[in-house]
């Protein structure tokens, strides 16, 4: 049924209407006081792919999943927002659509109240969130590229060092302490010079993955550069950091790194150095809990590596 009628100009404006209307970017669908659906624009036949506007109307009740994103039944849900838009003017919901074939067209659909002819009806629009999604996955996308390290997997050197000021700031609020552990790999220059890249590289990331494997899922574990990495331990004191350090070390040391693509085994060893501001040194900076960490690193490596020490 098309709602616009019926003398010539009013075919004439029914023409120039529906031009119009079909001309809106958003899909949209009437509906009457019983909920029966009067009137779609050729935008909503284009959404769920269909040949013409009669089958799009036929099998519109076929348009949903049978249950919602929060668990309420479409036919339930549809009923409940057409009565709404009928009786204060509009509404506005989050939907899920789903093409033909199944695949779920995720949506926000706003309703209005329109007089037409001196009797009311609700105009559906549909708004296709399909490209907002998209860009919001690349947005999140980008977000974890320019947090992480792209060899390992670890945030990378800008990112630790942003969020490892703002928890020692909240450390010396709280008068708590805050640990960093640096860890640098032995010989890995060697490594490099003798494998190639490739090697070297793959040699970080199972580097990367022993030193995870030891921590909570929520610790802070970057690539601080080349061979290095760093780890902070916020709350966590100078004895227990230590204990911490040597459960890393004795997981990179305790077997050989085994490189399946190049047939190749290699003992890895690595120099930890620990490095922790107490309550009472409450003026100190990062810079500085990092360098005496790094100190640690450098005694250890002159005392032929392979070894933790706290600074």
């Amino acid at each position: 049924m098309n709602l616009f009628s019926k003398s010539k100009v009013s075919q004439n404006n029914t023409r120039f209407s529906q031009a119009i209307m079909d001309s809106l970017p958003l899909a949209y669908a009437i509906f009457d006081e019983k909920q029966n659906i009067v009137d779609i624009n050729e935008r909503m036949v284009k959404l769920f792919q269909f040949s013409d506007a009669t089958e799009c109307v036929e099998k519109f009740d076929n348009l949903s999943p049978k249950y919602q994103a929060d668990g309420e039944l479409s036919e339930v849900k549809a009923h409940e927002i057409l009565c709404q838009a009928f009786e204060v003017g509009h509404a506005h919901s989050q939907w899920m659509h789903s093409e033909p074939d199944g695949n779920i067209i995720p949506c926000e659909i706003t309703l209005t109240r329109v007089m037409i002819s001196n009797k009311p009806y609700v105009v559906r629009y549909i708004h296709d969130l399909r490209d907002f999604t998209a860009l919001a996955e690349m947005r999140t996308q980008l977000e974890r590229l320019a947090s992480t390290d792209g060899l390992t997997g670890l945030y990378n050197r800008h990112y630790f060092i942003d969020a490892a000021e703002a928890s020692l700031q909240y450390c010396m609020i709280n008068s708590i302490p805050f640990s960093i552990v640096m860890i640098d790999a032995d010989g890995f220059k060697g490594v490099s010079d003798e494998h190639g890249h490739d090697v070297s590289d793959e040699v970080l990331r199972i580097l990367a993955r022993r030193i995870r494997h030891v921590l909570r899922d929520d610790s802070i574990v970057g690539r601080y550069g080349g061979d290095r990495f760093i780890i902070m331990l916020p709350g966590i004191d100078a004895k227990y950091a230590s204990k911490t350090a040597r459960r890393i070390h004795d997981n990179i040391v305790k077997q050989q790194f085994v490189m399946t693509g190049f047939d190749l085994s290699l003992s890895i060893t690595a120099s930890l150095g620990v490095s922790t501001s107490i309550a009472e040194q409450s003026d100190t900076s990062l810079a500085e809990i990092i360098e005496r960490a790094n100190a640690a690193v450098r005694k250890a490596k002159d005392a032929e590596g392979n070894a933790v020490i706290s600074h």
